[in-house]
C-alpha cells in the first residue's frame, strides 16, 4: 500500500514494492508473480478488511436508522482517510474507472448486505415508493461519486451525507391519512 500510494498504479514497479516492504525482489515475486496479481490481491484484501471492520462495528448496533448512519459514516470516513482512495483517482483515473465498472456489482452486493435490512424498514420502502435494492443502488452510486469527486472540505462531505438520513425517514409526499395510519399499525 505504501508503494502504491507513493508511486500510483501507472508508475508502480515490483522493485518499488520490494523496497517499501524491505525484502528482495525475488521474495516479492515469490508471493506475487506479477504486478497485476499484486493489485488484484491488494484490492481484495482491502475490500475484505472494509467488510470486517464494518461488521465488527455493526455487531453492537441495533437495526434501524442508527445502523444506516454508522455504515454511511464509516464508508465516508474510509473514502476520506484511506491513502489509496485519496490518491488513485488523480494518479490513475483510467484504472479507477475500469475497476469501478468491473467491481460495481460486487460493491453494490456488499452495500446491499449492509444496508438492505435497514432500508426495508424505511417509510419510502414500506410505502412502495422505491425498493430497498433501488436505494442501495443509489447509495452505492453516491459513495462512488464521493470517491471520484471528493469534497475539498471533509466536514462538508460528512454533513451532506448526513442529510440522507432524514430523507430516508420522511414520509413520501401525497400519501393519504389512511395510508399513513395503515403504515403505523
Amino acid at each position: 500500500m505504501l508503494a502504491l500510494s507513493r508511486h500510483g498504479i501507472a508508475k508502480l514497479g515490483m522493485g518499488d514494492v520490494s523496497a517499501c516492504a524491505g525484502v528482495s525482489r525475488g521474495t516479492t515475486y515469490r508471493y506475487f508473480p506479477n504486478r497485476d496479481d499484486l493489485l488484484v490481491r491488494l484490492a481484495r484484501r482491502e475490500a475484505e478488511r472494509f467488510g470486517q471492520q464494518v461488521w465488527k462495528v455493526l455487531e453492537s448496533t441495533p437495526e434501524g436508522e442508527e445502523r444506516l448512519r454508522i455504515v454511511l459514516d464509516f464508508a465516508v470516513r474510509l473514502g476520506r482517510d484511506h491513502p489509496l482512495i485519496q490518491r488513485l483517482p488523480e494518479s490513475d483515473p483510467g484504472f479507477v474507472l475500469t475497476s469501478l465498472r468491473e467491481r460495481f456489482p460486487d460493491l453494490q452486493a456488499t452495500f446491499e448486505r449492509l444496508f438492505a435490512p435497514d432500508l426495508k424498514n424505511t417509510l419510502l420502502v414500506r410505502s412502495g415508493v422505491v425498493t430497498a435494492e433501488q436505494l442501495v443502488g443509489w447509495i452505492t452510486r453516491v459513495l462512488v461519486s464521493i470517491f471520484l469527486f471528493p469534497y475539498p472540505d471533509p466536514e462538508e462531505m460528512a454533513a451532506n451525507m448526513k442529510a440522507i438520513y432524514p430523507i430516508l425517514a420522511v414520509e413520501p409526499a401525497g400519501r393519504s391519512r389512511k395510508a399513513k395510519a395503515r403504515t403505523r399499525t
